[in-house]
Order: C-alpha cells, then sequence, then structure tokens
C-alpha cells in the first residue's frame, strides 16, 4: 500500500464560527489512510477549537503563538520542503498566496486547492482570481453563487468544484437532543451568529423588539460576541429584555441552545452557505433567515421560511409571529428541514468530494 500523500491545511484561525467548524470537520473526515494533514494558523486568536483538530493532525502549528510575523514566509516554504508537502489546502486564508511563486520554484511544488465561503465579489476573490490564478490549480468554493463570482472575474469554469460545507448529520447533529436547560421566554427564538456587521445584529435587535410587542413574552437569543458587542449592547439597553446575550464560550454547546429554543432567526446581509442554517434544520428547529442565494441553494418555502432579502424587520416579525401561532407549521418545516440537510448537508459528502479533488490533482 502506498504511503499516504501530505497536505498542509491553513486557516487565519480555528475558533468560532462557521469557517473555524469547516476546519475541523475536514481534519475529522479526512481520509487518514490516504492523506496525512498538518495545521497551520496565520493570525492571532484565541483559537478556542483549535484542540478539536488537534487528534486528526500529524502536526499543528499555531504562528502567531510560536514566533514574529516576520518569520512566517520563511517557515512556510521550509515546511513545504522539508516534510514533502503534496497538496496545499487554503481555507479562506490570504497570507500563503503571497507565497505561491516561491512555491511554484521548489522543485517538487505542491499542487494548491483555495476555498472559499464569501460571495462578495472583491476581497479575497478578486485578489485570489486577478493575481494568482495561474498558481491555484483548483478552488472549493461553498456554494454556486461564488462559483459564478469566479467565473466573472475569469476563473476557467473546470477550476471551480462547488463542494456544500456539511453537517455531521450522523453524530453530533443526528438528532435533537434533550433539553438541558431552561431559557426565557414564552417564544423563545435562537440568533446563532457574530455579532459582526454581515450577519445584521442591529437589525434582529428591531426583530426582536418587533416579536416582543407582537407575542408577548417571546425573546430572541443571541450570541453576545463580536466586534459590534458595543453598539449591540445599546441598541438592547432599552429593549426592556427582548434580547438576551449569551457569552462566546456557549457556542461551543450550541446543540443545547437550538434544543432550548423554539425557531432560529438568521438576518445576514450576504452569506456563502451559513452551517447554523443546516445544524437548525439538522436538529429540528424552523428557520426565518432571508432568502440570500446561498441560503436558497439549500432550502426553499418547504422547510424554511425565507423573507426577501435586504427587508426590514416587519417580514421577519411576520414570519416568526406565524410560527408562535401555529406550531404545527415549525414542526413540518422542521421534519422537511431535516430530510434537506441529509439530502444536501452531510459533511460526509463534504469529505469524499475533496479526497476526489486531491486524487485527480495529484494523479
Amino acid at each position: 500500500m502506498s504511503p499516504p500523500s501530505r497536505l498542509l491545511y491553513v486557516a487565519p484561525w480555528v475558533d468560532l464560527g462557521g469557517t473555524s467548524r469547516v476546519a475541523v470537520d475536514w481534519f475529522e473526515t479526512l481520509d487518514r489512510e490516504r492523506f496525512s494533514a498538518i495545521a497551520v494558523t496565520t493570525l492571532p486568536s484565541r483559537n478556542r477549537a483549535l484542540h478539536e483538530l488537534v487528534p486528526h493532525a500529524r502536526e499543528v502549528w499555531p504562528l502567531p503563538d510560536l514566533m514574529p510575523g516576520s518569520e512566517y514566509p520563511r517557515f512556510l516554504i521550509d515546511l513545504v520542503r522539508e516534510r514533502g508537502i503534496d497538496l496545499l489546502h487554503l481555507n479562506n486564508v490570504r497570507l500563503p498566496l503571497l507565497l505561491l511563486p516561491d512555491l511554484a520554484a521548489l522543485e517538487r511544488p505542491p499542487r494548491v486547492v483555495l476555498q472559499l465561503h464569501d460571495p462578495l465579489p472583491d476581497g479575497l476573490n478578486s485578489y485570489a482570481a486577478e493575481r494568482y490564478d495561474s498558481l491555484i490549480d483548483a478552488y472549493s468554493v461553498v456554494s454556486g453563487e461564488i462559483a459564478g463570482v469566479l467565473r466573472e472575474l475569469g476563473v476557467s469554469p473546470s477550476k471551480i468544484h462547488v463542494i456544500h460545507a456539511g453537517i455531521d448529520v450522523g453524530g453530533r447533529y443526528a438528532a435533537p437532543p434533550a433539553p438541558t436547560r431552561t431559557l426565557e421566554g414564552r417564544f423563545r427564538v435562537l440568533w446563532p451568529a457574530r455579532l459582526a456587521e454581515q450577519k445584521d445584529p442591529l437589525l434582529m435587535a428591531r426583530v426582536a423588539a418587533g416579536l416582543a410587542a407582537r407575542v408577548p413574552g417571546a425573546v430572541v437569543h443571541a450570541m453576545g460576541w463580536g466586534p459590534l458587542l458595543g453598539p449591540v449592547e445599546r441598541e438592547l439597553a432599552s429593549m426592556n429584555g427582548a434580547v438576551r446575550l449569551h457569552r462566546a464560550e456557549e457556542a461551543g454547546a450550541l446543540p443545547s441552545l437550538y434544543a432550548a429554543c423554539d425557531a432560529v432567526l438568521l438576518t445576514s446581509r450576504y452569506e456563502g452557505i451559513p452551517l447554523t442554517l443546516g445544524e437548525s434544520l439538522a436538529l429540528g428547529r424552523p428557520v426565518v433567515a432571508p432568502a440570500l442565494p446561498g441560503i436558497a441553494e439549500i432550502v426553499d418555502d418547504d422547510c424554511a421560511l425565507l423573507v426577501a432579502p435586504g427587508s426590514e424587520a416587519g417580514p421577519y416579525v411576520d414570519a416568526l409571529a406565524a410560527l408562535a401561532d401555529d406550531p404545527a407549521q415549525g414542526e413540518a418545516l422542521a421534519a422537511a428541514g431535516r430530510r434537506r440537510v441529509e439530502e444536501r448537508f452531510d459533511r460526509e459528502a463534504a469529505a469524499r468530494a475533496h479526497a476526489s479533488l486531491y486524487e485527480e490533482l495529484l494523479a
């Protein structure tokens, strides 16, 4: 039997949030008879989920904890050369792109896969496509919308592979857990997102205020971490408990929060495909979300209540109030959503797709 191919997986960090969850899932599902992987992170972070991939990695190098940033280029080039790396998987990270010309000059240059999560045409998508496309062998993108953005930027369709990030439907999200906690509110809504501009937490706060006026006793439970924590806390100061913020550390216990809530709310301005969407449906919770292309790629009106992108609070309030008034509707949506996740959002399918892509590139 031939030895496993050697992969180097580089990410900004492995912390809270969907992109980091993708990194953990990648290592957990990697076929270690066929591939041996080293992990590298490049940006300062608490790396609160890094320990989850450690048992599955050959080596783990959180570079900001180990050396000055000026040493990263030399270290990465030496790591590729000395470890005999066959393939470089870049998860939504910019720094290694700068090194691709140097890596291509090695005696055994690695093949390169760039994984992208963001549908916006500027930023990393255009940076990679316009400067380094000739040195990137394949793009792994989480949605068809991102694939379309890359084609418009001039990337050959043959290099673009749509591989939906998946949910552990056979394990962590196999079934709704029994409630292990009690959350405040007669009708409880979970908003499982970072307090960041992309997720529009201020819209969430307006939805919560409208819902509390419409459905007495309704409370939105939101994750209390991210760059907009200060503005959100100021917005909530006069809202009389319509929103409850939860500590960042509770993001690791999301299944128990899902189990304690009656519905899930997303208010994002843009998305690739949010993992929280699949988690919600896998655990039997009806979802109210904007009909962004990445979201509509996975769900439709049969398994979620979708709101026109760019809507203000009113349509979200209407949809949540309908679920509060008719629990049977939520149960029907949740059952259909679980089937949809099993069909389109299984992380084992994502693992098989990446393994096939790697073997094709390394052949």
